[in-house]
């Protein structure tokens, strides 16, 4: 089981899609610009991970059931997180 939506590139538009069941539902990485829309994150292992990027937006998504975080920002600067759902994590 591994990632079900890596992402390295900039300025992806990512909306509407229900992931679920893998390592990390939503891994950005190494990027800038990306947006997060309308999505469904659940009963992964980690919900949405965002590693050294910038200038990402995540907006009225949901993630929920989760394992280990719903969202995590790791060296991850001037992104913002607007009208999101984070719950029913174990840490």
């Amino acid at each position: 089981i591994g990632e079900v939506v890596f992402i390295t590139a900039n300025n992806i538009h990512l909306s509407g899609f229900t992931i679920k069941n893998g390592w990390c539902g939503i891994y950005i990485e190494y990027s800038s610009n990306n947006t997060l829309a309308e999505n469904t994150i659940t009963n992964n292992w980690r919900g949405i991970y965002l590693g050294y990027s910038t200038n990402n937006t995540i907006i009225r998504n949901t993630a929920k059931d989760n394992i280990e975080y719903g969202i995590l920002l790791w060296y991850s600067s001037d992104s913002a997180i607007y009208h999101t759902t984070s719950s029913t994590t174990q840490f």
